[in-house]
Parts: C-alpha cells; structure tokens; sequence
C-alpha cells in the first residue's frame, strides 16, 4: 500500500511539474506551431495544386504543439514567396474541411450528482452527430464512481461511425446514486481509449460533468491518479481535452476544467441547455476541420520545371513545397521557323519573304505527347502539309503558292482523350519565284551552276578548236 501511495505522490508530482512546463509552453504556443500542406487527392506529398499553371493553389493547416488547428489568422499573418520572391497579392480563406474525418470520444459524468441532469444532458448530447458524418468516428464512456465505494464504473462504446449505435447507448444513460465522481480517474481512461483506438489524426475528448472529483464519503473519487497526472498524460499523448460545465456549473469544478483544456489545447464552455451544447459540439468540429486556402497566379514562365513555393507564418513558421511551371494542356505554338536550302533559318514573319523550296520547323510547349501537326494556308479546310512524328517538320514548295501575303495556320493534336487541340496563325508572304527559282524547283540546284558548267566546257572547246588550228 505504502508503495502505492510514493507511486500516486511521485506521479503527483511530476504531473505538477509538467504542468509548470505546460503552462509555459501554452504561452509559447506561438513559437511552437507547424504548417502542413495538406495533400491533394491520393497523393501523399504535400504540394501545390498547378494542374492550372499559372493559376496556383495551395491548402495548409497550422497545428499548435498539441496536433489542434490553429484558427483566426487572417491574410496578414502570412506571406508567400515564390522562389524566394515574396508575392505581393494572394487570394486567401479560412475554411471547415468537411471531408477531414475525427475521432471523438463523449466523457459523460453519470454519477450520483447527474441524476437531476441526465435526462437533459441526454438529449442535448445527441447533437453531436449533426456535425459528425459517417466518415468520423466517436465512442462513448459513461463513468460513475464504483458500488463499492472505490475505484470507477464506467460503460464504454468503442470507436465506431454506427451513429444509431451510439444514441441508443447514450439514450439508456442513467446516472447512479449514491456514488462517486471519479474524475481524473475518468478523464485518464479517456485519454487511454483516445490513445489506443482513436484512428484519427484530428481528435478529441469531450468531457462533461456538473460536479467534481469526490466519493460518496466526500473524499476523493479517484483512486488511480490525480488531477495532474491525468492532465499531463492527455499532454503526452497530445489528445486535447474539451470541457463542459453543464447545468448551472455552481458544483463543477470549473479551475480543473478550465486547467484541462487550456494546457492541451482544448477549449471549456459552460452548457445549460442543448443548443449551448450542440454550439458547442460545432465549434470543436469546426476547429478540428479548420484549414487555410491560399490561391495566386505566377508570374512565372511555363517552362514545365520544378519550382518552390514558401508559405511562412508571422512567427516564422513556415513549409515550403515544390510545384511544376506546367505547360497549358491546350499544345502552345510559340514560333515556326523557316529553313532555307542553305540552312539558313528565320522565325515566319511577312517582313521576310519565303520564297521556293523551305522547311517548317515550330517550337511546340505541350503537356502531353503529340499526335500530329497540320499546316493550313488562308481559309483551306485541307491541310496542306502535316506532319505525324517529331520533330514535325515539312517541307513546303512555296512555288506552288500565288505571290503576295497570306495565313499560315498550323493545328496542333495532343494524344489526350478527348485531344487537346491548339491552332494558331502566322502571317507570311510569299515571293515570286523567278525563272531562276523555277529552275532551282525543276532541277534541285540553283541553274546558274548548270550555265556556268555549259559555259566552262563551251569555252574549253574553243580552246581546244584554237589549238588545233595553231598546229
């Protein structure tokens, strides 16, 4: 026995300890937040959503040193930087995630001095599932103090989204009396059950009592721990306390209940009625599904590599997450090139003729593979060049199009399903093509070599003639 008692003292103690480190720590919270991109879709790597590039965006969470979301912050308590570039404008909203799931677990005081109570407490504490949804999950524990006089009694419901489970077991609570209210004893096991079975990052216990820690004999009512002890394991295992004071809260302990939530991050409100309660109820889900959205158009080229965006806290938390510059998924035509026989080559402008034979050549930013290229002239609904493969090249003989100006229009296809498909045009002008250019069509050089060859041999002729007659 003497050996249980040190353990209790020493426990005491060290739960008075932490609690001094607590308190301290509570001050400091600011210094001991954390941002958490939150993943998009299956994804597992937090990041930025860019599947719009240049339109940007981001979901973070700021979590406190007890895993709770941090909520309240407005634009101005966070900046944006862009390859270290801060931004100057970004969309901002503070927002409830409905699909974060929870794991919460009622802490329902059903001791001797609830009798007068529970029937309200009852129907007030349904109210829960009209802000849980069948992706949460909650478990209940009913607790009193034993027949015997010592130690708990409780009646516990594990996790489980069977909301018609759960009501029926809190509908058939009824409080015992005479008998204890072991509350620390009751809050320890709450954490326990949290701790081994709560499947959810996003958690709470709830705990509701209109008295305090006493037995029967108006000793104390726990028997296992005290209320230290019971506070600081809730801190270690980082599951944060919600407290109620229901009824008139004149018998709670409200110091306890105000200690509890405070130092693991939770929040106390007195309830004397069920709309305080399911207030109550929809300010913890909203605080658990609490997350921050952040939206901007870069300024950024797309040019389909990664680059950084930092998200920083005004205490000087911040994350940093990568994101692609992606191409459009509409296939951009950013300039064709025209290349001459003599390889030679020029971007399409009507400010230089075309004239013969040239090849295209574009330069094509695409998200997904292409399919084909297609070049189209003026208003033709056939195209008069295509090409099916990289690096979609043609060869054009301009000698087969009237002099003067015209429109290139050159189609794009994807592989995508449906294709994507990008058309854009260029203004060309076309050259006349001389009996010298026709020459070159006809005879695949220019003709002026095939004159001078004939003029060679005709003049070695001559001299050979001449130097016959010389002999």
């Amino acid at each position: 026995m003497w050996k249980a008692r040190v353990w209790l003292g020493l426990a005491s103690l060290l739960g008075f300890v932490g609690l001094l480190v607590g308190e301290t720590a509570v001050i400091a919270q600011g210094e001991q937040r954390r941002v958490t991109l939150i993943s998009i879709e299956n994804d597992e790597t937090p990041q930025v959503q860019d599947d719009e590039f240049p339109f940007l965006s981001l979901e973070a969470v700021l979590l406190n040193e007890f895993n709770v979301p941090v909520p309240g912050l407005t634009a101005a308590d966070f900046t944006l930087s862009e390859d270290g570039q801060p931004l100057s404008t970004f969309d901002f909203a503070d927002i409830a995630d409905d699909t974060e799931p929870l794991s919460i677990l009622l802490l329902l005081d059903a001791s001797g001095p609830m009798q007068e109570e529970i029937t309200a407490l009852r129907g007030a504490v349904i109210t829960l599932y009209d802000v849980l949804g069948q992706h949460d999950e909650s478990g209940v524990i009913a607790f009193r103090g034993a027949v015997a006089g010592t130690g708990i009694e409780a009646q516990e419901m594990a996790f489980t989204n069977d909301e018609g489970a759960l009501i029926n077991q809190i509908n058939l609570l009824q409080a015992t009396a005479p008998s204890g209210t072991p509350l620390y004893d009751a809050l320890f096991r709450g954490v326990q059950m949290m701790s081994t079975s709560g499947q959810y990052a996003r958690r709470a216990v709830i705990l509701i009592t209109n008295g305090r820690d006493t037995a029967v004999d108006g000793g104390s009512g726990s028997t296992d721990t005290n209320a230290d002890a019971a506070i600081e394991a809730a801190r270690q295992a980082q599951v944060p306390l919600y407290t109620v004071a229901w009824g008139n809260g004149a018998a709670a302990d409200i110091d306890f209940l105000q200690r509890a939530a405070r130092y693991t991050g939770g929040t106390y409100r007195q309830a004397t009625d069920p709309a305080q309660l399911a207030a109550f109820f929809a300010d913890v889900a909203a605080q658990l599904r609490q997350k921050y959205q952040f939206s901007y158009t870069s300024a950024l080229p797309a040019d389909n590599v990664a680059h950084q965006v930092t998200l920083a806290v005004a205490d000087g938390t911040e994350m940093t997450a990568n994101f692609i510059a992606r191409y459009p998924l509409t296939p951009q035509v950013t300039a064709v090139y025209a290349i001459a026989a003599d390889g030679v080559r020029v971007p399409l402008s009507p400010a230089i003729p075309l004239l013969g034979t040239i090849s295209l050549l574009p330069t094509i930013h695409a998200r997904q593979p292409l399919a084909a290229v297609n070049y189209y002239l003026d208003d033709a609904e056939t195209a008069v060049l295509a090409a099916a493969a990289p690096p979609w090249e043609v060869v054009w003989q301009t000698s087969d199009v009237p002099p003067g100006r015209h429109t290139l229009f050159v189609e794009v296809i994807d592989t995508a399903v449906p294709p994507h498909v990008g058309q854009y045009e260029f203004p060309i002008a076309i050259a006349v093509c001389d009996w010298l250019c026709q020459g070159e069509q006809q005879l695949g050089f220019n003709p002026l070599f095939l004159v001078g060859g004939g003029g060679v041999v005709v003049l070695l002729l001559l001299i050979g003639l001449l130097g016959r007659r010389r002999r």
